[in-house]
């Protein structure tokens, strides 16, 4: 990217990454598009739940189309990062998601099933282009030291909209309705836009001028970024090989225990409240931690969700369980907001897109297998457990990756 960037980043070494201009313009748009984000998934409960007669499967429908478009997309968008300036990119992005609104908007709780399905993959599209883009243009915003706190306040950002965002949304479609819900949606959209165009006609994350590979090639060239470090490629190994066996049952099951086991599908509701809430206090502490065996913590912070895994399948308190969610949250956001970190300071800026691209890939490709197999190996009774042997997964599993050269560390002899 542009090297004009450094003066910019550097401009308070010591001070809040909200001391930078550019990134306050970033930050403020990211808050009000994520608030608005949260408005979509209850504006779908809104549109088919009520009608249908099948309403599991409509569900899954409309939301695995939004899945299926980040899946084709996530690769394109971390090329594109690479490629194009960054903050344009993400700007398209939010004309993207305002465009897949505007048929929502007319049509309002008339809105055909096939539409709403339509929108939902050209915003899984945006969500694709975005989700690589944001985390490599973050490097252009702040300075190498003040990365760490600049993506925890990102992610406080997320995890409090999680955490408030279901039930605002669910009154906002009551009060003002479908229509009214989609409308807010896009002018947050529209509101990060005017916030993204600033920093474009800034020239910020203006790719350096030099002779470009084929598409092809270059994402390639992110497979390669990865596999020369070491630390990186075991921790994506085994991203994809828990999410298979232990994150893809835990999404399924949580609910299905939850409404048989722990009072109703209300306690649902709670569980993912509790993670989300620690995940803001993780990404906190994520942004302090200042040790040299940087892999351990990151590795630590993976073993609460297994215990959390466990208990859910061992006690029927939903106080003990609601715990055990809280503090599995703290240190997956703890190990996120260290990962990411790690990731902008050692890969090179003309690469981020596409290393970011593939993390994300990697946490999810395995998804809709581990679902699928869940489905058809775990019987009604069952579920407690699959769940003692997801969490059993993970605390095992875990700390065998600290045996990997490199892992300890992070790689931080292998950075260049």
């Amino acid at each position: 990217m542009s090297r004009d960037r450094d003066v910019t980043a550097e401009e308070a070494p010591s001070r809040s990454p909200l001391a930078s201009g550019p990134f306050r313009w970033l930050f403020g748009g990211q808050i009000v598009s994520t608030i608005g984000s949260q408005l979509f998934p209850m504006v779908i409960v809104a549109l088919t739940v009520p009608t249908s007669d099948e309403p599991a499967l409509v569900m899954g429908m409309v939301m695995g189309a939004r899945f299926a478009a980040l899946a084709l997309f996530i690769v394109l968008g971390g090329v594109l990062a690479d490629r194009v300036d960054r903050f344009r990119l993400l700007a398209l992005t939010d004309v993207m998601s305002i465009v897949a609104l505007a048929p929502i908007i007319v049509m309002g709780a008339d809105t055909p099933l096939v539409v709403v399905t339509a929108s939902s993959f050209v915003l899984g599209a945006s969500d694709a282009l975005f989700a690589p883009t944001y985390d490599a243009a973050v490097v252009a915003v702040v300075g190498r030291e003040q990365l760490a706190r600049a993506n925890a306040l990102t992610k406080v950002v997320r995890g409090i909209a999680k955490v408030l965002g279901p039930p605002i949304a669910g009154l906002v479609v009551i009060v003002v309705g479908v229509s009214g819900a989609v409308i807010i949606d896009a002018v947050s959209f529209g509101l990060s836009f005017i916030t993204l165009s600033r920093l474009a006609f800034m020239g910020i994350g203006t790719p350096a001028p030099g002779e470009r590979e084929s598409m092809w090639r270059e994402a390639i060239g992110g497979f390669e970024a990865i596999l020369k470090l070491r630390w990186l490629t075991a921790l994506e190994i085994m991203a994809m090989v828990h999410v298979l066996l232990a994150v893809a049952p835990w999404v399924v099951l949580v609910p299905v225990v939850a409404d048989r086991q722990l009072g109703g599908i209300e306690s649902y509701g709670l569980l993912l409240g509790s993670f989300a809430a620690g995940a803001v206090v993780g990404a906190l502490i994520g942004a302090r931690v200042r040790v040299r065996l940087l892999g351990l913590v990151v590795l630590g912070g993976l073993m609460p969700f297994g215990v959390c895994c466990i208990v859910m399948a061992s006690t029927t308190a939903l106080w003990a369980v609601m715990l055990a969610f809280f503090v599995a949250g703290v240190g997956a956001e703890m190990t996120d907001v260290v990962k990411t970190t790690e990731i902008q300071l050692q890969v090179p800026d003309e690469l981020l897109g596409r290393v970011f691209a593939l993390d994300f890939f990697a946490s999810f490709v395995t998804m809709p297998l581990g679902q699928l197999i869940t489905g058809l190996l775990v019987v009604p009774g069952s579920e407690r457990m699959a769940l003692l042997f997801a969490g059993g997964l993970i605390l095992v599993t875990t700390p065998l990756v600290a045996l990997v050269p490199g892992v300890a560390t992070l790689g931080r002899r292998e950075a260049r």
